[in-house]
Formats: C-alpha cells, structure tokens, sequence
C-alpha cells in the first residue's frame, strides 16, 4: 500500500537506497515502475498488459505530469535491475487493416525517464519491438510491443489514379470530376464490397482541376496544422544566413549540414516521416512549389468567427492562418530564402529558410518558422 500511494520519484529513489542494505528483505523487491501498458499507444489504441517475465513486478498504479516522449538514451547511474514487461497494440477493431510495417508509437513518460530507441520514428512491428525505459533512479526494465492488425490485401492502384486499393477493386468509386475537391479512394470495404472506402480530409484531399493530392492536417500530433518548420534543402548552398548583428563578430553565410535538413523540425525531415507513414497509401509525398501552393487559394470568405481566409476551410482543415506555408521554390537568386504563401490574407512572400526574420539591428532573429502542407501526385 506504501508504494501505491507514494509514487513520486523521490519516493522511489528513497526505497532504492533504503533496500542497498537489506537486499535480503523480500519486501524491498519490487520497486514500483513508472511506465506502464496503457503509457503506449498506436493510432489512438492503448497499450494493453503488462505480463512481467523478469526480476521486478510491476505496479499498476500511474504516475501524474506525463509528457509525450521524443527524447532517446539511457541513464547508467543508480541502481539497475533488469525486467521485461509484454505489451500489446490490437489494431484489429480499430482499423480495417494494418500494414505493420511502418508505425510510429507515442509514449508518456514521467520527466526524466528516458527510453531508447525513440518510438516517435517510423518502426515495421510485424514482429515485437523491444524498448528500454531508463527510471530516474536508473532501474532498466524492458518493454517488449506486440501490435496486431489484419493483414492487408497486396496493392493495387485504380484506374483514376486517385488513390490505393488494399483489395481488388470491386465496388464503384465517386467520379472525381474537374472542378472542386475530392475524397481520396482508399480501399473497397472488406464487408460489404460493392461499398467504396475514402481516406478522411485530415487525411488527404483530391484538388480536381490539378490532379494533385495535398496533405490533410489533424488537430494534434504529427501532422497538425499549427507545427512550424525550417526549409533547408541543400548541402552545398548558403542556406543559413550570415549574422551581422551590429558589436559582434560576424559569422559567416554557410551551408546545412544533413542532419540539419533530416530533422523533424525541418520540412524535409518531415517530409521524410511523411513518406516513411505512407500516408494515403503512398510515399511520394513532397514540398510544393510556389505556383502548386497558390493553385488552392480562393477569394477571400469570412467565417462564422470573422476571419478572412483563401482556402476552402470545407476540405482543408486545421490551417494555420498565423504564418506562411512554405514551399520548394527559391526567392529569386537568393539562396537563404524561400517563397511562401499565406492563406489568411493571401499573401505571397519569402522567408529565411533556417526559421529566422531579419532585424535591421539585430540580424537574423530566430522568431519565425513555416507551415508544411505536402502534395504528391496522383500517380
């Protein structure tokens, strides 16, 4: 009952130094561990179990003041025992099917517990992904995910191009048409065949007059509209702008280096996770130019809350109307900028590519960053 009802890490630290001298006691072996089933998760189904088949039990009880995980490493210091916990993702009543092959996992955590690998990366979990979470008091305990999903018919594309079936196509998809938008088709329903399955907006959605597929955007998460990123694409370009803030020693214009332009805060990077997801069934997702962005601007409307947008709020949900969308399309001759599009007001403009705006007296101020709606065609 003592550890059910004190679960702060000073706490457990506490009981890890009180049992170094009395190992022998039976009562200080296990000590409670802070992550449990449920703290996994994939697609908004939770983890379920655990079964312990280590050295240490594992308490149900959970812990407050949890964040999501993107942080990798392990911690040697302190006390360490070893224990495997089996946890499992079923799929199966969540989604139609489930290709196993791809799949990022969200994981809570207690501040300062660590765990590696980092789930936040795109695994395959055909078969189980072993992690370890490293407690702050420096217990390691091993938690083995098992995801289970029904298995997906091969590929094959429709005839429109619009989207992927995960079955023979046997049931009769919606006409795209040559004006407006679209749903994408995704598959035909394994219960009812003569029935046509569709991605959902925050998914992707179909721009008819162009035949391009854009990026939906979800509220949260990866993918949510309101995240801001970098636009460094190049190695071997000035991309990064020279600092000439004014009584200071100014730092040279230089290139990125690659894992600048792999990072998931920069529009390639995240394009890379994108593609690495198969979003829609594909992986050819990528950055816009200027005249593709433009292509879905529309005359200004004003919505129920008095904000002017020229963007079809219909079909392209959560857009972030604050900042520019950026896009793949140098400013002119100037390699450190971009074009970007704004679909608020509407306006086109350029902007560093490493997240910054200039200052007269200051230089480059790092105050800014760009939304990232990603296109792909429909083949």
């Amino acid at each position: 009952m003592i550890e059910k009802q004190f679960m702060t890490n000073n706490y457990r630290f506490y009981l890890v130094l009180l049992c170094v001298g009395v190992t022998h006691i039976a009562a200080c072996n296990p000590v409670p561990l802070s992550v449990v089933a449920a703290d996994f998760s994939i697609n908004g189904v939770a983890g379920t179990g655990p079964t312990s088949t280590g050295t240490s039990t594992s308490s149900t009880s959970t812990t407050s003041a949890k964040t999501t995980s993107t942080t990798t490493g392990t911690n040697t210091t302190g006390t360490s025992t070893t224990s495997v916990q089996n946890v499992t993702i079923d799929l199966t009543s969540k989604e139609i099917c489930s290709t196993l092959t791809s799949l990022v996992t969200k994981v809570v955590l207690d501040e300062g517990v660590k765990i590696s690998p980092d789930p936040a990366v795109p695994r395959d979990y055909t078969n189980p992904v072993t992690y370890t979470v490293t407690e702050t008091y420096g217990e390691k305990v091993t938690y083995s995910v098992t995801v289970k999903g029904k298995a997906c018919a091969s590929s094959t594309t429709t005839s429109s191009g619009a989207g992927i079936s995960t079955t023979p196509l046997s049931c009769t998809v919606a006409p795209a048409g040559n004006t407006g938008y679209s749903l994408v088709f995704k598959a035909c329903d394994t219960n009812l065949a003569s029935s046509a399955l569709y991605y959902d907006k925050t998914e992707c959605v179909r721009d008819n007059a162009t035949g391009l597929i854009w990026e939906g955007k979800t509220a949260f998460g990866l993918r949510a509209g309101q995240n801001k990123y970098n636009n460094l694409d190049s190695t071997n370009l000035l991309q990064v702008p020279a600092n000439n803030v004014p009584g200071t020693t100014a730092l040279a214009a230089r290139a990125p280096v690659q894992a600048e332009i792999d990072a998931p805060d920069n529009a390639i990077g995240y394009k890379n996770n994108v593609n690495a997801l198969k979003l829609c069934g594909a992986s050819n997702w990528r950055l816009p130019t200027k005249d593709e962005q433009q292509s879905i601007r529309i005359a200004g409307t004003t919505t129920l809350t008095g904000t002017t947008t020229q963007i079809d709020l219909n079909w392209f949900l959560n857009t972030n109307f604050d900042g520019y969308y950026t896009t793949s399309t140098q400013f002119g001759t100037v390699v450190e900028r971009s074009s970007v599009v704004q679909f608020g007001a509407g306006t086109v403009d350029n902007w560093l590519r490493d997240g910054t705006v200039w200052q007269p007296t200051l230089g480059a101020v790092p105050l800014r960053e760009n939304s990232v709606r990603l296109v792909r065609s429909a083949f």
